[in-house]
């Protein structure tokens, strides 16, 4: 019975520093407000990958990296930014952006590092 108290007791202990470790992301709101201005220099520590249609690319730095958001990414008028859905204790976050009607254009994810909360990899879906 002892064994079986222990057990339980152990099981808990781990569960608990589990979710400890992976604690939700927490910087949603200023996830978005960098997204709006295509300015991603907070949340960049290293480079980046970044892929939209054919491109693959690994920009070195935060401003080549806001360099080819602007690019690829446009928020044409009469549309509004949404999360569309987050994954992975929100460490994967996707924004769409969307027209009147609401139909998407287009879909960013963002995959942010769970240890540092620093961009991964920057991936653009367009809905042409």
């Amino acid at each position: 019975m002892q064994k079986i108290i222990v057990l339980i007791c152990l099981t808990f202990s781990i569960s608990a520093f589990a979710q400890e470790e992976h604690e939700s992301f927490k910087k949603d709101a200023e996830l978005k407000a960098a997204f709006l201005k295509l300015d991603m220099t907070a949340f960049v520590e290293e480079p980046v990958n970044f892929i939209c249609d054919t491109i693959d690319k690994t920009p070195k730095t935060a401003a080549a990296l806001n360099t080819l958001m602007r690019t690829y990414i446009t928020f044409p008028k009469n549309t509004q930014v949404r999360k569309a859905s987050e994954t992975n204790n929100g460490y994967i976050q996707n924004f769409g952006i969307y027209n009147k009607t609401d139909d998407a254009l287009m879909y960013v994810r963002f995959s942010l590092n769970p240890i540092s909360g620093k961009l991964e990899e920057v991936m653009v879906e367009k809905n042409d």
